[in-house]
This record gives C-alpha cells, structure tokens and sequence, in this order.
C-alpha cells in the first residue's frame, strides 16, 4: 500500500533487507515509484536515513545496483531488483547505485550577498518582505543532469534501537483471554492444515518487529501486535472500563481521565482518587476552585521543567508548523522539500520525549475534581442565590489567584472574545464564545478551564487550541445544558497537543463541527470528548473523531442518542482514486512513519441508531503503531460507510479493533479494503455480535485478510447475514515485502441463513484457502463446533490453485 502525494508514491518507506525485519536488520532509507525516463525508480530519501548520508537525493532515479541495469528487469518491475540486490545484507554492507541526478537547484543570495544553497522556495515572501529601502535579493535556479555513482553503507532501522518491551506476560496491561475457544478453534485448522511452523514464524516476526520501543510507543499496541487474537479482550478491558465510568455520567468523566492515563502506561503513578466534594459554603467552594487551579498550574509546570526557555519557545513556536506540515503529509520528514522545517520538526518530536505525562496527566485529573454533579449543582445555586440581585451584569465575580483569574458570568447573553481568565464560569444565557473556551493555548496561557452553565451556547473559533483543548497544558470545557453548536479549525473540541484536553456536554443535541486534528485528537497527550445526552451531530474532514497521534490518546464517548458522525470531503486519497478522499478518523491511530509510534484512538458509543460515514483509514483501526478501536455497544440497528481501510483494519505495523454489539448493521464500503483486514505486520479484530448485518466488501482485501506478515480475524457470532463480496472472505497474502506468511480467520456462527456472493462462500462450510486462510461458516455456536471436533464434519478441501 501506500500513501503519498500523488507525484511520488512512498510505495516501501523503510527498505530493509532481510525477512524478518528484525532490530538488526539493514536498512536503507528511500521509497520510490517506477520510473520511464530514464527507466528506473525514482526514490524520496528519509533524512537522517544511510541513504541521505551517502548523498542519495530526493528526486534521483536509481538506474542501476552493483551493476545491474534497472533497464533489463523483467517486465519494468524495478522494484523486484532492489529487493533482490537487499536480500541476504547485513548491517555495514554496502550497495552501489548509478543514480541519473536532474533536479532544479535554487540558490539565494540574500541582502547581504551571502550564498544561501537550496533555498525552500515557500520562504521566499517573508524574505521580500523583510527588505529595506535599496536592499535587493537574487535567486538563480537551474537545471544540469549529472549520472553519478553513489555507495550506500546500511545501517539500523531508526525505530529498532530502544530497549525491548518486556514479554507480555510481564506488562502491566495483560489480559486473560475471553475466548479461550478460539484459540483451540484456530489451533485445530492450523493443525489440520499443517501450518504450525509458518505460524510459528509468523509470531516470531511479529514479536521481533514490536519489541523495541522507540520511546513513543504504548505498551498495548506492542501486546496485541504479539498476540493479535486478544484484540477484544483488552480493548473490552478499556471499553469496559470507560463504560462504567460513562453510565455514572458527569461525575465519571475523573474515572475516564485516569482510563486514558493508563492508556499512556503510566502506571503506579501518584494519582490518588478524588474525595466528592459535598459540602461547603460559596467561600469554601471558590477557595477550593483556587486551590484546585493552583495545584493544577503548578503541575502542568512541572511537566515541563526540564526544558529550558529557549526550547519551550521552540516548542510554543514549532506547533503551527508541525501542524501544518502533517495536515498535508503524512511523511513529515521525506514528502516536505523544506529542509528547514523537516528538521525543526524532527526536533520538536524528539523534545516530546521530555515531557513529563504523569505530570500532565495529575493536572488534568486535578481539573476533573470539578466535574462532579453534587458540587457543581451546589455552586450554580449559590452562585444564582448570591448574586440574584445582579444576574444581568456580564461580570458577578473576578478573583485573583496564582494561576490566573477566575471570573462569572451572569445569565444574560454574552459574547467572549477574550482569555483573561483562567476558570470562567457563565450562569447562563445563549452565549457566543470566540475565544479559547477552556482551553491552555501555550507557554503564555497553559491552562484554561470553562464551567457554562446553560443556554444554546456557540463556540466558534477561527485559531488554534479551543474548546477544551490542551497544548503546552491542560484545558476543560464543561457545557452542562443546551443545545450547543462547536465550530473550530484544528485543534478544537477535546484535542491536545503537547498537553491534556476535555470536553464535557452534559445535555442536549449539540452539534460540532472542525476540519483537521479536532473532536478527540491527540499528539502527545490526551484528548477526550464526553457527550453524555442528546442527538449529536459530529462533522471534520481528517484526524478527527477519536485520532491518537504519535504518543496520543484520543477518545471520543457518547453515552445516549442517535448519533451522526461524518469525517471527510476535503482531502483527495494519495492513491488518486477519483472521488475518493483521506480521513484517518473516528478511532484512527497513525504515528509518524519512522519517526513516532502512533497512539491510542477509540470511539465508545453506548447506544442509539448512529451514522458513521468517513473516507480511507477510519473507523477502528492503526498505522505504525497506533491502536485504533471503535465499540458500539447499543442494540440499535447502525450504519458505516467507508471506503478503504475501514470497519477494522491496520497497515504498516498497528492494531485494529471493532466490535459491534447488537442490532441489524449494514456495513459498506465506496471502493474496497473494510470490514477487518490487516496489511503488513499487523493485527485486527472484528467482531460483530448480534443481529441480522450486511456487509458491502466492495472490489477487493476485505471481510478476514491479511497480508505481509499480518493476522486477522473477522468473526460474526449471530443472525441471518448478507455477504456481498464476490472475492470471498479470509484472503491472505501476498507476503512479498518481507517473505513468511499471514493467517486470516473468518468465523460465521450462530447458524443463521447466511447468504454469500463469492464462489467459496457456502453455509455450514469450513475450508482454507493458501496461504493461509480458513473459512467456517457454522450451524451452532463457535463451542458446539469444538465439541468432539465437530467442525471436521464439515470441512470441505480447499479448491486447487489456480
């Protein structure tokens, strides 16, 4: 697969050189697509990459390797050859490439006269703009061909050389397994097939590829990358968790800020549970809201006190720009011709690193103390009986505290425009707020917390970091009544960036709307929307609705209503696939390839008859090494629509998780690739458990597949389903990237009338296809099927290759 600009296709970032792709394994560096002239691949480098230090450039076309002409390949399938020339290396080994060079050379000479080499040409206008009165720049761009030989020394992947996870049965996030069953099921068919050593294998290059950790990654994705088939017993480990806390309503949304602590495995932190606060006067309650932002102020400092002024202004300074470059790319480092940029924000994610997150983390938990339903009725009441006599005045209250002001609001309607507070509570009112709305929008405002009592209140932000977002800090917005509307950019609605965010929405039909990074994204932090009532509308373009970025958790619940999520429209597919666009949305983990694990992302949605329409990589599923769930786990018939890697799925080293609970669901996808599916050393789990469903496969790799080192399993536990899918369910491979095997496992149980369109769909038919996958469609449930090795009656052999 790959995902790229159009012009030049990242089919294989990391090029390594031996199968298992383990820590020691070569690696060179480039991605490349065909070239016609002359023949060969055009490459893109990975800066830092053997490649860029030999002095290969973004641009060259490879025309040979020791020797061999990439003319004379079999059919132009240049890509053959360089794996070829890759096989069997080892670490210091060197390769000799003929490189056919003809790229634009732009050189500045500045104000000064000085030479500036490979000048970025998206800089050029604040240089103009600098000039003074007689000052002058000059720019001269060329283009001369050059056929140069260049030798490349190998060297380590860049994400193997961190210390090894402990084995899964030393963390902190094992689970038990739920369905001890299964794995016999699957056990039974690999014994039957006499594929217990390309299983064997397959773990072990499964193991081998998530061990090292490069300081980004989540205990769990490691886990589960090891152990693909426990994919529902610890994401209902999470799940069952969240939903606990979700029932007890606003007063659990302090369980849920300590959930996604866990999420970022820090465990045994000092996180003490946070005492009801149940009595006091008006006095007690603002010296407790003082104290409670002081202690969280001092916090949120702490987090950052290893760095010095000089980088937190690098920090604060960098965030729009390292934002900007993954709205566009999802390469930050080989698909930004800004060399400048690239390694400012290389440097950006290595000081991420530093951040204190238990810190972080003890701020925010800090701010959900006053998400308790007792004490926040109780302060609306002696705020409303103290000031009775003023309610119409915009300002009842300005108090001084160490960490900022906290001020309230009277009744009437209000437009805020300012962030001069750092806890501001309105009483109520239709109010407007165009400012950050509890949000910690840096270095100079690392914290912000909104209390809005009632009123259909709007949120409209045309900057970054709002609506109970946290950069640099930690935000809360609590909307306790209303029918309110939330309009951002990025960064908006429940997001964190370098920081902690939450929104809470106590009630009403709200609708929130964003772009990109917005409704429970997450870089470096948490992220969390919590909507407990109503009919909500959710709408975004990418990286939305529950997206966990490098180090990031993002989490998007919702407790009631029939609910309308959509994330897509504005970002056209790196494949360019006419109509067809990008989304990395609701319960999407994506890390930066090379660089950064990718994070935890999940929607929990405990009931309603909700829509769910998103573009490509969306709806419960990762992407180097991310973890990307989505459990629905009401009765209500729903509805999905994606349209390639969707409904349960992962590419490139990452977990997918999706489980449906109940409810007569239709699942569709507009091109292909949905409905569990895993590409390239990979797992995914999907799992729908009752109800009468139907499955739209579309053209191909859907419902059970798996490939290039990757598991799958795709299991319908009940009801009478539609499989429209003419290419047939539990496809595995090809496993060309890396050699070895994939396991697919298609279970429909339940004994419903199943109705398939492929030619090997069949009920009461258990099968396997090469290499390697099984098909069982069953007249009981899984366990009648074990019992005695009943399946075996209805095994059918596996038609012959064709």
């Amino acid at each position: 697969m790959r995902i790229c600009k159009p012009l030049l296709a990242l089919l294989l970032l990391l090029i390594c050189a031996t199968a298992g792709n383990a820590a020691g394994d070569p690696y060179l560096g480039v991605g490349h697509e065909p070239s016609s002239d002359p023949p060969g691949l055009l490459i893109n480098v990975v800066p830092g990459s053997p490649a860029d230090r030999a002095g290969l450039r973004s641009g060259d076309v490879i025309t040979a390797i020791d020797g061999r002409q990439m003319a004379d390949a079999p059919d132009g399938k240049y890509d053959a050859l360089l794996r070829e020339a890759l096989v069997g290396r080892e670490l210091g080994d060197s390769l000799l490439f003929s490189i056919h060079r003809s790229i634009p050379s732009v050189v500045l000479h500045d104000a000064a006269g000085d030479a500036v080499p490979d000048f970025p040409l998206d800089e050029l206008r604040p240089r103009i703009d600098s000039l003074q009165d007689g000052q002058s720049l000059r720019l001269d761009a060329s283009r001369i061909p050059e056929e140069l030989e260049i030798s490349v020394v190998l060297g380590p992947r860049p994400d193997t050389m961190g210390e090894p996870f402990p084995a899964n049965d030393e963390l902190p996030c094992r689970v038990d397994d739920l369905r001890p069953g299964l794995n016999q099921f699957r056990d039974e068919l690999i014994a039957r097939a006499g594929i217990a050593a390309d299983c064997e294998d397959l773990a072990m290059r499964l193991d081998r590829r998530a061990t090292p950790d490069d300081g980004y990654r989540f205990q769990r994705t490691v886990y589960l990358l090891r152990d693909g088939f426990k994919g529902e017993a610890v994401t209902r480990s999470i799940t069952g968790k969240l939903t606990e806390s979700m029932v007890a309503g606003i007063s659990g949304y302090s369980q849920i800020q300590y959930t996604s602590a866990e999420l970022m495995d820090l465990y045994g932190e000092d996180f003490p549970q946070l005492a009801d606060n149940k009595d006091g006067t008006l006095d007690d309650d603002l010296q407790l809201l003082k104290q409670t932002l002081e202690d969280s102020d001092a916090l949120v400092r702490k987090a950052f006190a290893s760095f010095s002024d000089e980088e937190l202004e690098f920090l604060d300074r960098q965030r729009a720009e390292l934002t900007e470059a993954f709205r566009q790319w999802h390469y930050i480092d080989s698909e930004d011709s800004n060399a400048r940029r690239v390694a400012d924000n290389l440097r950006l994610i290595e000081l991420a690193k530093r951040i204190n997150y238990a810190s972080l983390q003890q701020a925010q938990l800090k701010l959900s103390s006053l998400a308790q339903i007792n004490f926040l009725k109780r302060l609306e009441q002696e705020l409303l009986a103290s000031y009775a006599g003023n309610l119409s005045d915009d300002e009842l209250l300005r108090m001084e505290t160490a960490a900022g002001d906290i001020v309230v609001n009277g009744t009437g309607r209000s437009w805020q425009r300012k962030d001069d507070a750092v806890l501001r509570i309105d009483l109520g009112g239709d109010d407007f707020y165009t400012n950050a709305a509890g949000s910690a929008t840096g270095i100079s405002h690392p914290l912000g917390v909104l209390i809005e009592f009632g009123g259909n209140d709007a949120y409209e932000s045309t900057t970054q970091h709002c609506q109970g977002s946290g950069s640099m800090g930690c935000g809360l917005l609590i909307d306790m009544s209303g029918n309110d509307q939330y309009i951002g950019l990025q960064w908006a609605q429940g997001c964190a960036f370098l920081g902690c965010g939450a929104l809470v929405d106590y009630s009403g039909d709200d609708i929130y709307r964003g772009e990109e990074l917005c409704q429970a994204a997450a870089i470096f932090g948490s992220g969390i929307i919590f909507d407990i009532s109503g009919n909500d509308r959710f709408e975004a373009q990418q990286k939305s609705q529950a997206f966990g970025g490098a180090h990031g958790i993002g989490l998007l619940l919702d407790a009631e209503g029939d609910d309308y999520r959509y994330a897509k429209g504005k970002y056209p597919t790196g494949y360019g696939d006419a109509g067809i666009f990008d989304s990395w949305s609701q319960g999407c983990a994506q890390g930066f390839r090379n660089r950064a694990s990718g994070g935890i992302a999940g929607i929990v949605d405990l009931e309603g008859e909700d829509y769910n329409e998103a573009g490509n990589f969306s709806q419960g599923g990762g992407y180097y090494f991310g973890y990307g769930f989505f459990h629905d786990v009401g009765q209500q018939d729903d509805h999905y629509i994606g349209s390639r890697y969707n409904q349960g799925f992962c590419a490139h080293q990452a977990v997918g998780v999706f489980l449906e609970e109940g409810g007569n669901d239709w699942y569709q996808t507009r091109q292909s690739v949905a409905q569990g599916l895993a590409w390239d050393e990979c797992s995914t789990v999907f799992i729908d458990y009752l109800g009468n469903d139907r499955y739209e496969g579309g053209g191909g790799f859907s419902q059970g597949a798996s490939a290039h080192n990757a598991v799958c399993l795709m299991w319908d536990m009940n009801g009478d389903d539609v499989y429209d899918y003419p290419a047939g369910q539990a496809r595995a491979g090809g496993n060309d990237y890396h050699g070895g095997t994939s396991l697919s496992l298609f279970i429909d149980a339940g004994g419903g009338n199943d109705s398939y369109n492929s030619k090997d769909g069949a009920n009461d038919k258990v099968s396997g296809w090469p290499t390697h996958g099984f098909f069982a469609d069953l007249p009981g449930s899984l366990a009648d099927a074990l019992q005695g090795q009943a399946w075996q009656q209805l095994w059918q052999d596996p038609p012959a290759a064709e």
